[in-house]
């Protein structure tokens, strides 16, 4: 990997990048690379800044499944919830001989129709990768690489492209700048009607109140954690939700912090499945007009390996401070996937009836 180190800044405890990027406003939307505990040096790329990637091919047909993941790479790539590892994005300005692979979507054509025109690339490129080795080794490759025709009709333990797997969520958030686009998503103001000003802080708070009853599942979360023993009669919902696992929360008027992590079995072993990525995630590209434009890929996959009447049982425990309050009780989520996309094209109509970000308070 090449690049000028003259465009490199260095992040201090990862205080400057919030500054940067829209001040504290933000510091939900960085957290975990923000006011570090202790001192961490590290550098990051400047946005609009180039590096070189370098790579040495064996054969023209590795390097078109290269080339076609980079692709699919950089027209997806973006950034996600906490639990996502990186953040940011790039656009493939080469290599020299090949067509330039930029990030701008045109007027006239979705953002679907451009995932669908470059997994077409990638699968082309896996298929004759896969007949080439098949001819020169002639011997079946079924143990290195399977190719479906068909996908498989159980819900995969991770996000994926298949074919109705994920669906594409336009933010109709236009900018000038990368700043602008993260104060238009992550902004924690609140609008005239005290609701979140930023998209996707909006959209969380929108969805709390998506549980059966439809009250909110924080303040219920609240309640439970001040009276325990309700667990022995209430059951803790969580709605259809953006979730990264495992899930935290943390009151500071009360000191409590409360954790869900995903069960591996109903065994008392302990163990769990560890982390999980947010079911969305960000992608920012550009329009004819070179504004910042950004898209949700909301993608579909399992969030834990229980999965009780449509529900997905997490494991629930609490602390305040150093003492446990609840250890390892159960909480669930609702696993239903249509009832997210529908929940989340409700929000759309109602933050934009509501002026969106343009009814922003102090």
């Amino acid at each position: 990997m090449e690049y000028n180190t003259a465009d490199l800044k260095q992040l201090n405890y990862g205080r400057n990048i919030s500054r940067d990027l829209g001040g504290p406003k933000l510091n939900y939307a960085l957290y975990g690379i923000i006011d570090r505990n202790k001192p961490v040096t590290s550098y990051y790329l400047v946005p609009s800044k180039s590096f070189t990637l370098n790579f040495t091919f064996k054969d023209i047909f590795t390097k078109k499944v290269i080339l076609s993941l980079l692709k699919l790479t950089s027209l997806l790539g973006g950034f996600g919830a906490k639990t996502t590892n990186g953040f940011g994005g790039f656009e493939i300005v080469g290599p020299r001989e090949e067509i330039v692979f930029v990030k701008k979507l045109p007027k006239d054509v979705n953002l679907e129709k451009r995932i669908d025109e470059t997994l077409a690339e990638v699968e082309q490129a896996l298929r004759d990768f896969v007949k080439h080795k098949k001819i020169a080794n002639n011997t079946p490759l079924q143990n290195v690489l399977i190719l479906l025709d068909e996908p498989k009709k159980e819900l995969l333990d991770f996000p994926n492209l298949c074919v109705d797997a994920f669906v594409v969520v336009n933010t109709e958030i236009t900018a000038n700048s990368i700043p602008d686009v993260f104060v238009k998503l992550f902004d924690i103001s609140k609008n005239s009607q005290g609701l979140p000003v930023g998209w996707y802080k909006a959209l969380k708070y929108y969805l709390r109140k998506g549980t059966k009853d439809g009250s909110d599942c924080v303040k219920e979360l609240k309640t439970v954690l001040l009276k325990p023993k309700m667990l022995k009669t209430k059951r803790l919902e969580i709605p259809p939700a953006l979730l990264g696992l495992p899930l935290q929360y943390y009151f500071p008027e009360t000191g409590i912090t409360a954790k869900f992590e995903p069960y591996i079995d109903n065994s008392d072993s302990g163990n769990n499945v560890g982390r999980k990525q947010s079911s969305i995630r960000f992608t920012v590209l550009k329009n004819d007009n070179n504004q910042y434009i950004v898209y949700g890929i909301l993608l579909k996959s399992n969030i834990s390996a229980v999965l009780s009447d449509q529900y997905y049982k997490l494991r629930f425990t609490a602390k305040k401070r150093e003492n446990t309050l609840i250890d390892k009780e159960s909480a669930y989520v609702t696993s239903d996937w249509n009832e997210l996309v529908q929940a989340i094209q409700d929000f759309k109509k109602m933050y934009f009836s509501s002026g969106g970000d343009n009814n922003a308070s102090n």
